[in-house]
């Protein structure tokens, strides 16, 4: 790497366009250049953390997550995705710092060794396995690799399905991975908002007041090797007396 001065790369939403942002970056640059430092920050737009997680990748990366104060499993969930997409190109494992407290201690209740990520920051290793957030949603999605995380708080819930690799069987279309879903997340909680994100396209779902879901279909202009990509919003069910 030499001496090179890593680029910098803000995130800035465009007034009235959430899902497009400015990236500071030379036009005649290599197809990976040298290092780049990432900033992002808090919030809950996945069509922002789409467009941020899943942008043009550099030879070598760090995630300077400062910014991100509170821990939220869907960014940790993008951030993971882009890990495992970068360790398919043969890039090297992408580098995360200035993680806060929280994040430390709910990252201790993740199986980091099956995450291509260098963390800068000291992550603590959790003695019990009772609470972590590993969890079984079995689907045949058509892609090798599958990883599953739930963090439960407050009658709320937020989890995160990833799967990369090809298979011999076809794979699983949206319509009937979702169902699969539906039927897994359903028996205890209700869903709020699911974002899906295949290598070409992403369906955002919403659940209405009135029980009438909406489903956003955009498709992407990068496509990227075959991965399937799950996060959604869940609230635990009232019990009818």
């Amino acid at each position: 790497m030499g001496n090179s001065i890593p680029t910098r790369i803000s995130a800035l939403p465009l007034r009235g366009f959430a899902d497009r942002y400015i990236v500071n970056l030379s036009e005649n640059e290599p197809k990976y250049s040298a290092s780049s430092v990432f900033y992002p920050y808090q919030h809950h737009d996945y069509y922002a953390m789409d467009s941020l997680f899943l942008s043009p990748f550099k030879e070598e990366e760090i995630w300077d997550f400062h910014a991100v104060s509170h821990f939220q499993l869907g960014t940790f969930g993008f951030f993971a995705l882009r890990a495992f997409l970068r360790q398919s190109l043969g890039l090297s494992a992408v580098q995360a710092t200035g993680l806060s407290r929280q994040w430390r201690s709910h990252l201790a209740k993740v199986q980091l060794d099956d995450y291509p990520i260098s963390f800068l920051d000291f992550i603590p290793s959790l003695v019990s396995s009772e609470s972590r957030f590993e969890t079984e949603f079995l689907t045949e999605s058509g892609l090798e690799k599958r990883i599953s995380l739930k963090h439960e708080k407050e009658g709320k819930a937020t989890m995160i399905h990833m799967a990369f690799g090809n298979k011999e069987s076809m794979p699983l279309g949206v319509s009937e991975f979702m169902q699969d879903f539906l039927s897994f997340s359903q028996k205890e909680h209700s869903i709020v908002t699911a974002y899906i994100r295949k290598e070409n396209s992403s369906y955002l779902y919403m659940n209405g007041r009135e029980g009438n879901p909406r489903v956003f279909y955009r498709e992407s202009n990068v496509e990227h090797a075959n991965f399937l990509f799950l996060v959604a919003n869940l609230e635990k069910k009232k019990l009818l007396r």
